[in-house]
């Protein structure tokens, strides 16, 4: 054999893997505009209970609580896509072969129902934290365990696999949701291991739109953190989630910290109060916090209340607050020369109620902050999509299948139709 064949055998897969990152910017783009999330389980089953039939057999856990007339619903109400969040964990727990397939075979399943509806779909490898002590992995481990994330790799392959038989404006992927890793100009691992994932995607559908977050949660900063340029991929949207004020989205939430779990009944807009409602409200807070928080969270507690509510009596800073993860973007946006179109809002929402507990907040405050954040999105010409259908930041249900009050959807239903 002459010298000169591996040369040649190397630049022709050189050129075949060019041609398979090139052929996605020629292809049908996937685009979206208003949409929401899915839940992703209901009852939370435990690994122990993943090969049930009654688990297995309807993954996503959703679709036993969302009839097909609640689909068409939210088609009627002006949605026009659904993030469909998939718990990988569930793949990466001895699963078998047989088990994968009835899993990817249950999220096709569930695309399917969507798109009866009319609507479009992003299939959300809906990745969380979880603690050490949990058999089920969670974020943090899936990208910090070498052998995992090989693991997880092979799961974004077989599911875009999947996924290749629908048409690429139907349905999207997105890879990994809200990474935790660090997002300074110095922090390489999130980027490299997106376009490991990315690779992974692309290798089996050349097609598809891939939904892409940066690290430091999702967050407006890490995706200004990334280099586009890095994937060279023009079918791809580009996620960011925003929760601000987090002291108000995320009042009395268990999961969110000290610094919220004890918060209840501050409004939105904080602004819009009377300083005497307003100094009420942080009065009862400061009291429950003073008898419900550890004892070596009392005081950090009370100062992140105190110093938010200051802040947050100011409409300007109220405002600004808001606006600043939307600034960002746009301003890396421009950098880099992405469309506004292939930017997506892909959670934001506040909580109605903490399981467990007596409502945090009332419809109307919920309404208005909805309606402030797709106002944001919209005017940035950013696609949005709401959190979530059901459970503490349900717009459509509450809980033990009782619906939330209306308030939100009517937001929705009022926009102006495109």
């Amino acid at each position: 054999m002459s010298m000169i064949s591996p040369i040649r055998a190397t630049l022709a897969t050189l050129a075949a893997v060019l041609a398979l990152t090139a052929a996605p910017a020629h292809a049908a783009q996937f685009t979206v505009s208003r949409g929401l999330n899915l839940d992703q389980w209901v009852t939370w089953p435990g690994p122990d209970r993943w090969d049930l039939k009654k688990v297995l057999g309807n993954f996503p856990e959703w679709k036993a609580f969302v009839s097909d007339d609640d689909l068409a619903g939210l088609r009627a109400a002006g949605l026009d896509f659904l993030r469909m969040p998939v718990d990988p964990a569930v793949f990466l727990v001895n699963a078998d072969a047989a088990r994968r397939k009835r899993l990817l075979d249950g999220v096709t399943g569930a695309v399917d129902r969507i798109r009866v509806a009319g609507l479009k779909v992003i299939v959300d490898l809906h990745t969380i934290p979880r603690g050490k002590g949990q058999k089920a992995p969670g974020t943090n481990r899936i990208l910090s365990d070498p052998a995992l994330f090989s693991a997880y790799r092979r799961l974004v392959n077989d599911v875009a696999g999947h996924l290749a038989r629908y048409d690429a404006d139907a349905v999207a992927l997105e890879l990994v949701n809200e990474p935790l890793l660090e997002c300074g100009r110095h922090d390489t691992q999130w980027p490299r291991q997106l376009v490991d994932l990315h690779a992974a995607a692309r290798a089996v559908n050349p097609k598809i739109t891939l939904v892409v977050q940066g690290a430091c949660w999702g967050s407006a900063d890490g995706l200004a953190a990334l280099d586009p340029k890095t994937l060279g991929d023009a079918n791809v949207i580009w996620s960011f989630h925003a929760y601000d004020p987090f002291i108000l989205t995320h009042q009395s939430a268990s999961w969110a910290g000290e610094d919220v779990k004890h918060l209840s009944g501050l409004a939105y807009p904080f602004s819009g109060l009377r300083r005497r409602e307003r100094k009420a409200a942080v009065d009862v807070n400061l009291e429950r916090i003073d008898r419900d928080a550890p004892n070596g969270q009392r005081r950090k507690a009370a100062d992140f209340l105190v110093k938010n509510a200051e802040r947050l009596a100011s409409p300007r800073r109220l405002k600004r607050t808001m606006r600043e993860p939307f600034r960002t973007v746009a301003r890396w946006a421009a950098r880099n020369n992405i469309p506004h179109d292939r930017i997506l809002l892909g959670e934001f929402g506040m909580i109605r109620q903490e399981y467990g507990k007596a409502p945090a907040t009332r419809p109307e405050w919920r309404a208005a902050y909805y309606r402030d954040m797709i106002a944001l999105a919209e005017e940035n010409g950013f696609s949005w999509a709401m959190w979530s259908y059901g459970g503490a930041f349900g717009v459509v249900d509450a809980y033990d299948g009782e619906k939330a009050a209306p308030d939100v959807m009517n937001v929705v239903r009022a926009l102006p139709r495109r």
